[in-house]
């Protein structure tokens, strides 16, 4: 028997939604069974004071201080291209349209409202 006939009918998403779904699986599981965890692994990184030990140095600080702002120009960059996309009527079809309001709300949802 011919090994590619085996994995014709699995296509690769998938292999990468499971795949996914197993990762989800077993962090849950460590998860389920530790509960503490990662407040035992957070409290290494406290210094005496209570706040971050990573804070005295200047790099940290600065990575620290300048990732917002980062995040905030790429999102005015995206939604200016987004804009002149959209505009135009043609520029997109309809299926990148909807994948991008996907994406769109996805990350207004998941990192905006629920994370903030």
């Amino acid at each position: 028997m011919n090994p590619m006939s085996l994995l014709r009918g699995w296509r690769l998403r998938d292999r990468e939604l499971r795949l996914a779904l197993c990762v989800l699986a077993a962090l849950s599981l460590v998860f389920v069974a530790w509960p503490s965890l990662d407040l035992r692994i957070s409290a290494w990184f406290v210094g005496e004071d209570g706040a971050f030990v990573g804070n005295r140095y200047l790099v940290v600080r600065w990575i620290y201080e300048s990732v917002p702002w980062l995040g905030r120009a790429a999102a005015l960059v995206g939604a200016v291209v987004a804009w002149r996309l959209w505009r135009r009527p043609g520029a997109m079809g309809v299926r990148w349209w909807r994948r991008s309001m996907v994406l769109a709300l996805g990350m207004l949802l998941v990192v905006g409202l629920l994370v903030n």
